[in-house]
């Protein structure tokens, strides 16, 4: 095997997990929501438009790379889930590469200092 093929192997796992935890994530914050509704707690506003586990913005998202679409979906996130947030970007930075996600994920990954006092280190290719 070429460095080249192994590297791609590797790229398409990473992808295939980021995505995997997106949508186990998205479902839970879904089974968190309906756990707080049935306990009489106010559960979280999410509409059935800002889902990200509803599959028409899972593809607008991953499939079409939305970019408007993503920034609606960060900035929700980032506000209210950081952590989520945090995964989205990391998911979406590795089928995009560009600038603006990179410093998404260098922000929000300062944020989530801020709120556990830890986080993960960031090492982008080339760096």
């Amino acid at each position: 095997m070429t460095p080249k093929r192994i590297d791609m192997k590797r790229q398409k796992m990473l992808i295939a997990v980021s995505v995997t935890l997106n949508i186990v994530l998205a479902g839970l914050l879904f089974f968190v929501g309906r756990t707080k509704k049935d306990a009489g707690i106010e559960p979280v506003e999410t509409s059935l438009h800002m889902n990200l586990a509803d599959n028409d913005n899972f593809k607008k998202i991953f499939i079409e790379k939305n970019d408007s679409l993503y920034e609606v979906f960060y900035n929700k996130y980032f506000e209210d889930f950081p952590t989520q947030g945090y995964l989205l970007a990391c998911a979406y930075y590795l089928i995009k590469k560009n600038d603006k996600t990179r410093k998404d994920i260098v922000m929000i990954n300062s944020e989530i200092k801020a709120i556990y006092g830890d986080t993960a280190v960031i090492k982008f290719p080339g760096e």
